[in-house]
This record gives structure tokens, C-alpha cells and sequence, in this order.
């Protein structure tokens, strides 16, 4: 009997193991990189090793048409930009290390666009993409190292926020950066912010990291490296036997793959979506999983749709307009003759006849397109992203395209409604969210709501207030359900807080409460134009 539970025992600690390495390859698949492009989504991998089988779900949405190749199979063209903190808390003895690096990085890549770079208060463009080992030679070459601040969280932060690396299809971007560390100051950005930024928006980042003697080097280097991890790319100390294992991933990048997925059309709603990958190659099965994708939109407007209609309507008018006539003997016989029509004296010839036809057709087609005018609707179109000061005058009103809000006629004619008027008809009743800084009342953000806005110093947020740093990137997100209204908190540095008290989890919102953005106070209105 001892002997028997012996024996379970061991299998369950053999069972035990084997669950803990299977958990341990899993871990191994990493998301690189991905980007939105058109109706497809592209995630660049690593660590999907043999893996040549995909299948993919946005949302509970199963994606019929996923591809998985290599970087290599797939033609991707990869961009690598050579990022270095050229401040003086880069040791002098150090310096020429640090070019040395830039130059084996770069021989190593032949086959790669460069660009390098200086980080200091901001990222400054030295070289652009090029493959010309010449021009990159001199240009680290003739690298300075100089008396300056370096602020790295935000310079990098920025730079990623703008993502200037994005905009053509099938290459991949990636970040070599050189560095003594990564602050985390309590004004600006924080580490942590930067490490969710590129969460949200990954790109790999390879760093290698400089000591010096500054008493936070070494927290300095921790946050640097920790970045490297987020984003699926590696670290080393300058001058370390781990630079050769850099630069060696760095050269095999084009074995890993891309995973191309078609994104259902039903699922084209400009909502944020997860992404959730199964890779397998027979029992072999690894996992990955993206979060907060925003979809694109596909969705036909009304006016869109009215116009299909009148269209087809005017086709179907129009058919019987134009008789096939493919033979003289068919339109003897189509054509009913008199004997005057006979004589030739007398009755209308083909030719007339189509032309009263036509007239016909075209004076049915405008009775049809004012009967539907006179029913129509129009339909509302946020024009503005709502950011930026506000107007003073009904003329700036009518310049400042941010803060207006536009709505869009069936004939495609943008015209301003003063929202005091009810004057526009809705299919249904519309929801606008309007902020006014109480400390500059002036400045006034306002958007249309469906589901939920998002608020932040981010240029992709809903509402973008930008000229305060203590905003965090993405602040907060107001939710609507009906006629209802929430706020939730998604700043790790400074907390929204709502009329005094700190929002955490979704908190009710009325029309005419304060909410609190760092330094910021806005009040908020919700109102509705029916």
C-alpha cells in the first residue's frame, strides 16, 4: 500500500515538472511589435522557434485569414535606429568603447536602413535611414559627447508618442540605445509610464547600459534593462562578453516571424479589441495575447447608405430608357407601326422616342431624390479631435476647427449649428462631453461621445491636453452606458480625482463636477442635442 502511494507520488511530482517546463517554453514567445495597417493587424514575434500553424480571435471574433511567416519569408525590411546618451555622465574612458559598439552594430547590419541618433532633453536625428557604412562611419565618427542634461524617460517617451518610425507596411522598427540609465524623476514621465506606453504600443529596444560612479547608476540601469524586457529585446553591460550575444540577435532578427491576421469585418467598429494568437506545430502550442488594439472603422453612413439607394432606384428608373436593339429584324418587330409611321408621314422615329424616354427617366429620378430630401435626416459627424483653446468670438468659433463642433449633411456640405438651437434632427439623441479648464477658461475641449473618451497629454487621446505635463498620457476614460455616465482612472503617477475624492474604479459622473488632471482642473458638461 506504501509502495503504490509512493508511486502516485512520483508521477505527480513528474507531472508537477513537466508542467512547470511546458509553462517555462511558453513564456519563450514574445510580442515584438505590432501595427494596424488597413483591415489587418501584424504582430512581429520572437521565440515562435519551429511554430508554423496560427489561429487568431479579436475579441470572441475568429479570424478567418491568418498567414505566419518568417521575416525573412514575408520580405520585411528592418530599421534599426542607434540611439546614444552623448552627455559627459558617459565616462571619458568609456567614450571610445561606446563608438566602437556603434560601429560593429552597424557593420553587423549591413543589410539593415540605420539611422542614428543623440538623446538628450530630446531625441536629435544625426544620420537618417541609410546603408551607406561610409556615411554611418563618420557620422559616429564625428560623434561629441557634451555638457547637457540628458532626461532619457522623457526624450524616449516623446519620440514613441509621435511613433515618426511608423507609416510604411512590412518593415519592422527597432531601437538600439546606449545609455548610463533611465531616471524616474518625480516631474515628467515616470519609468513606469514609459514601460506602459510601450505596452500599448510595443517596438523592440536593445539596451546597453554605461556605469559610472553616480550613486543611482545601478537603479538607473535596473529601470533601463526592465524596459528591454517589456519589449521583447535584450541587455547587456558596456564592454561585457553578453554585447557579442547582442549583436548576434540582432542579426538574426529576420528568423522570426510575422503573423498577418485579417480582422473581421464585423469587428471593424473602432472599439479596442484584444488580440489573442494560438501558434502550434503538432503538440507544440504557445499563446500570445495583445490588448487595447483599436479597430479600425467600417461602417457605411447613413448618408452613405441614401445615396446607394437613390442610385439604384435611378438605375432601375433608367433600364427601360435604353432598349437593346441588336438586329434590324428585332426592332421592326419591337416597334409598333401606323400606316402614316409607314409613309413616313407621320409618328416618332427610334431616336425621338429614346430621348422622351431619357427626359422621362431623369424627371422620375429628381421627383424621387425631393421626395427623400423632404424625409432625410442628417446624420451627426465629429469633425475635431476637441483640443486647444477655446473661442471667444462666433468668428474664432468659425477659424478653430479643434474646438467646433461640426455636423455633416447628406449633400457632404459641413455647416455650423449653435448648439443653444435644436434645429437638427437625430435619429438618435447625440451626447457631447464638453471640458473647460477652470484655471484658464479659455481653453475648452469637446468632443461627441458614443461609448467612451479618452483624456490625456497623449496626441492619441480623445481629448488631448497637452500643455500641462503633470496630465498623464492617458489620465482617465469617460464611459457612457445609455444616458449614464463613468470615469475610471488610468494614470499610475497622478490619480484623477472627482469633486476632492480620488477616483478608483468606475465612479459616476454628472454634468457640472470638477475633475482634477494632475495640475489641471476641468468641469465637465454632458449634454445632449436630440
Amino acid at each position: 500500500m506504501n509502495k503504490r502511494k509512493f508511486v502516485q507520488t512520483g508521477f505527480l511530482f513528474l507531472a508537477l515538472i513537466c508542467a512547470g517546463v511546458t509553462a517555462k517554453a511558453a513564456s519563450s514567445l514574445q510580442v515584438m511589435s505590432v501595427k494596424t495597417e488597413s483591415d489587418q493587424i501584424v504582430v512581429y514575434t520572437s521565440g515562435a522557434g519551429e511554430l508554423t500553424e496560427a489561429e487568431a480571435f479579436v475579441g470572441q471574433k475568429k479570424c478567418e485569414e491568418v498567414s505566419l511567416q518568417t521575416l525573412q519569408e514575408a520580405g520585411t525590411e528592418v530599421r534599426t535606429l542607434l540611439m546614444v546618451d552623448n552627455s559627459l555622465s558617459i565616462p571619458a574612458d568609456k567614450r571610445d568603447t561606446v563608438k566602437s559598439l556603434l560601429k560593429n552594430v552597424s557593420s553587423a547590419l549591413a543589410g539593415d536602413q540605420i539611422a542614428i541618433a543623440t538623446i538628450s532633453e530630446s531625441v536629435t536625428l544625426l544620420c537618417d535611414w541609410t546603408q551607406d557604412q561610409e556615411i554611418l562611419s563618420q557620422t559616429i565618427e564625428d560623434l561629441e559627447f557634451l555638457n547637457q542634461e540628458t532626461y532619457l524617460t522623457d526624450a524616449l517617451y516623446d519620440y514613441l508618442s509621435a511613433r515618426s518610425y511608423e507609416g510604411q507596411e512590412n518593415i519592422l522598427d527597432r531601437i538600439l540605445l546606449i545609455s548610463d540609465g533611465v531616471d524616474n524623476k518625480s516631474l515628467g514621465y515616470t519609468a513606469e509610464e514609459l514601460i506602459d506606453l510601450l505596452k500599448e504600443n510595443p517596438i523592440p529596444i536593445y539596451t546597453v547600459g554605461v556605469s559610472n560612479d553616480d550613486k543611482e547608476n545601478e537603479g538607473n540601469l535596473e529601470r533601463m534593462f526592465s524596459i528591454s524586457r517589456t519589449v521583447a529585446g535584450n541587455s547587456c553591460l558596456l564592454g561585457e562578453s553578453e554585447e557579442g550575444q547582442l549583436i548576434e540577435e540582432l542579426e538574426n532578427v529576420r528568423s522570426e516571424k510575422r503573423i498577418l491576421v485579417r480582422i473581421p469585418p464585423t469587428a471593424m467598429d473602432g472599439s479596442r479589441q484584444t488580440l489573442t494568437v494560438t501558434l502550434k506545430d503538432g503538440e507544440n502550442i504557445q499563446n500570445l495575447s495583445v490588448d487595447g488594439i483599436r479597430m479600425p472603422v467600417a461602417i457605411e453612413t447613413e448618408t452613405a447608405t441614401e445615396t446607394e439607394t437613390v442610385s439604384t432606384e435611378q438605375t432601375e428608373t433608367e433600364e427601360p430608357a435604353v432598349p437593346e436593339i441588336t438586329s434590324e429584324s428585332e426592332t421592326e418587330s419591337e416597334i409598333i407601326t401606323t400606316p402614316e409611321e409607314a409613309d413616313g408621314s407621320g409618328g416618332l422615329d427610334p431616336i425621338t422616342l429614346l430621348c422622351v424616354l431619357a427626359i422621362l427617366a431623369a424627371l422620375g429620378f429628381l421627383f424621387l431624390k425631393n421626395r427623400k430630401k423632404k424625409g432625410q435626416k442628417t446624420s451627426v459627424h465629429p469633425l475635431i479631435k476637441g483640443r486647444g483653446n477655446g473661442p471667444e468670438s462666433m468668428e474664432n468659433l468659425l477659424d478653430d476647427e479643434e474646438k467646433t463642433v461640426f455636423r455633416q449633411t447628406e449633400e457632404d456640405e459641413t455647416v455650423l449649428i449653435p448648439q443653444e438651437e435644436d434645429t437638427v434632427l437625430a435619429s438618435e439623441p447625440v451626447y457631447y462631453i464638453r471640458l473647460t479648464d477652470t484655471g484658464h477658461p479659455e481653453r475648452v475641449f469637446e468632443k461627441v461621445i458614443l461609448y467612451s473618451l479618452t483624456i490625456g497629454y497623449s496626441e492619441e487621446a480623445d481629448l488631448c491636453i497637452n500643455y500641462d505635463k503633470s496630465v498623464s498620457r492617458k489620465q482617465c476614460e469617460i464611459i457612457r452606458e445609455e444616458t449614464s455616465f463613468y470615469v475610471m482612472n488610468h494614470s499610475h503617477s497622478n490619480i484623477t480625482v472627482l469633486d476632492g475624492v480620488p477616483v478608483t474604479g468606475r465612479v459616476p459622473l454628472y454634468s457640472g463636477s470638477v475633475l482634477s488632471l494632475g495640475a489641471v482642473n476641468v468641469k465637465v458638461e454632458i449634454f445632449c442635442d436630440q
